[in-house]
């Protein structure tokens, strides 16, 4: 599935328009406009004023909504990814550019050595940052993974979550001056401590029993901190927030997959295989969101995993914002009319279907 979601243009009821905030450069006309019509339209049957997809049509609206290119959309929300940070651009560094950056040691506790050496190695940072520079997507997985949010103007502000050791501190820094230099908001989840750090400030080899323990304390501090981080930006602010998992390690990614869905925020990453940005079907009991559920049913009994038409009306009229929120969540996709870019159905996605089959089969080990 593309990464834009389209939303919704026009509602379902023209007289009123409660839920539409116009942009304050096109409010007067449009009031103006509005009511001009609202009165032609009590003028008129309902028969007479309706397009197949139900929703009454106001050609003077459609008009200025195409002159104003969009600007009629209700206001945009800030676009915020969490990126979980690997440290693939030292591994391409050394691979890609094998010449420049030949004596660079592999993953471990020499090359966080190396790299603490050349903490105020000016000329070594900027030569790795003028690589990645001129092929961004070739040298980072990160940027791969966001590569069509980045490419259509879709990233406004980033979280990146960067283990706390050398190698995570030269990448966070390398790919904090690449998200600012394109004016994209930069900020910080705080790190992971890592585990070679740990095992220097305790001044002796940690063993496997500890660096367990400590890793999963991590993960935990990871857990909270996504969680205060999505309730603040996705709850209080409203903002559209994303999950680009595709960099750090595996338990990170599963960390992350679990705090998303509990705030039903999507997660993606780059497929190895496909190269291709794919989302992560929810893997939590869908049952923990029974007015979702109850949408995702309800549209999962229909032929085709779809609905449209009368049933369609009176579910995006009653179930807007649930309808909204799971588009945002990538399990169902809102379908719009090819000319008028007005809603006329819904159906499920590939991750939709996957989920409320976790449900059916949640219900039969009962």
């Amino acid at each position: 599935m593309a990464p834009t979601q389209k939303r919704k243009v026009l509602p379902p009821q023209v007289p009123g328009r409660p839920e539409i905030q116009f942009r304050e450069k096109n409010e007067e006309m449009l009031n103006t406009l509005i009511n001009k019509e609202d009165e032609r339209v009590r003028r008129i049957t309902p028969e007479q004023s309706r397009r197949p997809s139900g929703f009454l049509l106001h050609e003077g609206i459609v008009f200025l909504y195409n002159f104003a290119g969009g600007n009629l959309m209700e206001e945009k929300r800030e676009r915020l990814h969490f990126v979980s940070l690997g440290t693939s651009i030292l591994s391409n560094l050394k691979n890609l550019r094998k010449e420049e950056f030949e004596d660079m040691p592999g993953p471990g506790p020499a090359l966080e050595d190396w790299l603490k050496e050349r903490r105020n190695d000016k000329e070594f940072y900027e030569k790795a940052y003028k690589a990645l520079a001129e092929e961004p997507y070739r040298f980072s997985a990160e940027l791969n993974g966001m590569r069509d949010f980045l490419d259509k103007g879709e990233v406004d502000q980033v979280y990146l979550i960067a283990t706390d050791t050398e190698a995570g501190r030269f990448c966070y820094k390398l790919l904090f001056r690449f998200f600012r230099e394109r004016e994209i908001e930069v900020m910080s989840a705080g790190p992971l401590l890592g585990y070679y750090k740990a095992d220097k400030a305790l001044g002796k080899k940690l063993g496997p029993e500890a660096a367990s323990g400590i890793f999963a304390d991590d993960l935990h501090l990871l857990f909270n901190n996504l969680m205060e981080l999505l309730r603040k930006h996705k709850q209080e602010q409203g903002k559209d927030v994303l999950i680009n998992a595709t960099g750090g390690f595996k338990p990170e990614m599963a960390i992350l997959s679990l705090a998303g869905n509990l705030f039903l925020v999507p997660v993606y990453y780059v497929h190895e295989t496909f190269k291709k940005v794919v989302f992560l079907p929810p893997l939590i009991p869908p049952a923990l969101f029974p007015e979702e559920l109850e949408v995702l049913e309800q549209i999962y009994s229909k032929p085709d995993r779809r609905i449209v038409g009368k049933e369609w009306e009176v579910l995006y009229t009653e179930k807007k914002a649930v309808v909204d929120s799971l588009a945002d969540f990538r399990v169902l996709e809102i379908l719009f009319h090819h000319e008028t870019d007005i809603e006329y159905g819904a159906e499920l996605t590939p991750q939709g279907i996957f989920w409320v089959e976790i449900q059916k089969k949640t219900e039969e080990l009962e």
